[in-house]
């Protein structure tokens, strides 16, 4: 993460970091064997970056960490990510795929898909951090295919903002490209 200098006008590294969006964990073996095929060379592409260019401060995901809600698919992106990641810090966010559940009878039972997500990662659905002068805040966006962000999320994102008025904020949110 680079600032600008308002005296200079030139590059100042804050700190660096990688956000890594839609990995869709998922543990049918068609799928895993697939999926895994392609995440392998930007695994491979990452840890060249990270052993020339030193490793990130921090990694983020913003959601669909897993393809679906199941203990098994967070289980595998935990095994994976750790394997990947070792000590870098990892912040989690809740993306759509969070909230489908595994078996279509379950789709009543989001909030149960979202207390799952709570208690797997030890995160709520938004939270910040901060890192050096920089807030960083983890929103929860509702509503797809066409996301949201809820008054709750807006006034918490607000407080937060408030709280830390030196700082230069970054935001992470699960928002598709699309619509």
């Amino acid at each position: 993460m680079r600032s600008m200098s308002e005296s200079s006008h030139s590059d100042q590294e804050l700190f660096y970091f990688w956000a890594l969006g839609d990995l869709h964990y998922y543990t049918p073996e068609r799928w895993y064997a697939y999926h895994s095929q392609r995440l392998a060379p930007l695994y491979r592409d990452l840890r060249a970056l990270w052993q020339r260019e030193g490793a990130p401060v921090f990694c983020v995901s913003p959601g669909d960490i897993v393809e679906a809600s199941a203990p098994e698919n967070y289980q595998l992106a935990r095994r994976e990510l750790t394997a990947l990641l070792g000590n870098i810090p990892f912040y989690p966010g809740l993306g759509n795929h969070e909230m489908w559940p595994e078996r279509e009878e379950e789709i009543e039972h989001v909030d149960q898909l979202i207390q799952d997500y709570v208690t797997f990662w030890g995160k709520p659905t938004r939270y910040y951090w901060t890192e050096s002068r920089v807030l960083c805040i983890m929103l929860d966006v509702v509503g797809y295919p066409e996301p949201y962000f809820t008054e709750e999320t807006l006034a918490f994102l607000r407080t937060a903002l408030a709280k830390h008025p030196g700082h230069i904020a970054v935001i992470f949110a699960h928002c598709p490209l699309y619509n």
